[in-house]
């Protein structure tokens, strides 16, 4: 279950949400404000002024960067609010100002977005304001017109109401994309705590497993010499002598899948080196066949462009991909490489049967693979998908029956491509 977080104003979407409600309430105060002055005639020039005041105050708060102080800076912008406020109402009505009831936007606003400490200051400042405003005589044209009083008041619930709303949507929409930002992070951390429990895993079982292979190995040889003269006895050897390298291949493999890369420090070099050594990487039988069918694409200049990145994780995860595309086709593969705003694409091709949507689903778990026994570990995506994430990008996968199926490894270039 993940914990949902709360939008606050020390991050980029609480401070957002903060600066289109303020800007709301701004428009809100303009609006009440110029009925007033043509209704009840009330004071235009210092009802401007006061409105004036909170947009200069707003436009410094628009500007300013998400932080610890942004909080305090908030707090005290709402409590400058508040005593805004109260002059607003002391020149259109009063305590009994149909405006009166934007003091609630401001505590609304201030107890869901700051502090208790500004929280307590600013209610106290409108509950001393509203008070305050008990001991302000009324001006003379709001005892005289009760009717544009109530004008006035449905003109404050009519703008006042559509504000609230709107904190409240853009609100929402704040907390639900905090939300899903941190459910990500704990998808992406329990998997790379699976991934590495996984690397341990595996090199655990490679260590216990060797001395025994070993031991059968050797045995294997020894009977083998010793039956030679037996051939129904030398194929049983040969067999086991096959299956025991064929177990070696696999707990390499495995080991070699799952901590791939694991604790490698980030250097800069240029994107054909890390490339060719993918090439270099592959583990697939008829080397030099499989070569002839991969067709690497790409402009000079962007191979010779240098990408912070693991280059040993790099190139396993790219050799990775390239495989599974030579198992998936007869045809060629394309390995090729372009770039994408401020990322790096990396794109394996293929024109094999492609993956249906049901496969197409699971191809990123861990252990899940279509291959023939013995052909795949079923971590290659996986560990693709995992990389991608570490280093602040991501892997696309896109195929259909019978088409084929593209992969995108999207990464950022990090400090090699300022």
């Amino acid at each position: 279950m993940p914990v949902l977080a709360w939008p606050t104003l020390d991050t980029p979407a609480g401070a957002r949400a903060f600066v289109w409600v303020r800007w709301l309430m701004l428009a809100v105060e303009a609006g009440v404000s110029g009925i007033a002055a043509f209704m009840l005639g009330a004071d235009a020039l210092l009802l401007g002024g006061i409105v004036g005041l909170g947009v200069l105050v707003q436009l410094g708060v628009t500007f300013a960067r998400p932080g610890p102080a942004l909080p305090h800076m908030a707090g005290a912008v709402l409590v400058f609010d508040a005593i805004r406020l109260t002059g607003l109402l002391a020149l259109t009505g009063g305590a009994s100002s149909p405006l009166s009831a934007a003091y609630l936007v401001h505590v609304a606003l201030t107890g869901l977005l700051l502090p208790t400490g500004w929280t307590a200051a600013v209610v106290l400042t409108v509950l001393g304001g509203y008070g305050a405003l008990f001991l302000w005589p009324p001006p003379r044209h709001h005892h005289h017109d009760m009717y544009a009083h109530v004008v006035g008041m449905w003109a404050t619930v009519a703008l006042v109401a559509p504000l609230v709303a709107g904190a409240i949507a853009v609100l929402r929409r704040a907390l639900i994309r905090t939300a899903a930002a941190v459910a990500a992070a704990q998808e992406a951390q329990a998997r790379d705590q699976r991934l590495a429990a996984l690397g341990t895993l595996a090199a655990g079982a490679a260590h216990e497993l060797a001395t025994p292979l070993s031991t059968i190995t050797i045995a294997a040889g020894e009977l083998g010499r010793h039956v030679q003269d037996r051939p129904e006895c030398a194929e049983d050897v040969a067999l086991v002598q096959e299956q025991v390298k064929r177990c070696r291949d696999i707990l390499s493999q495995l080991a070699h899948d799952a901590g791939a890369g694991m604790g490698e420090l980030t250097t800069s070099q240029p994107l054909g080196d890390v490339l060719d050594d993918a090439l270099d990487a592959l583990d697939v039988p008829d080397r030099a066949a499989c070569l002839e069918r991969i067709e690497l694409l790409g402009e000079d200049a962007l191979l010779d462009r240098e990408i912070a990145l693991p280059r040993r994780l790099m190139a396993h995860v790219v050799a990775g991909l390239v495989k599974n595309a030579l198992q998936a086709s007869t045809g060629s593969v394309e390995l090729a490489a372009r770039e994408d705003g401020d990322r790096l694409v990396i794109e394996v091709r293929d024109q094999g049967a492609g993956m249906d949507k049901a496969v197409l689903d699971r191809a990123r778990e861990p252990f899940f693979t279509t291959k023939a026994p013995g052909q795949g570990t079923g971590l290659g995506l996986f560990v693709a998908a995992s990389t991608a994430r570490q280093l602040g990008g991501e892997l696309e996968l896109q195929s259909e029956a019978g088409v084929g199926t593209t992969v995108r490894l999207r990464v950022p270039w990090g400090a090699g491509g300022d």
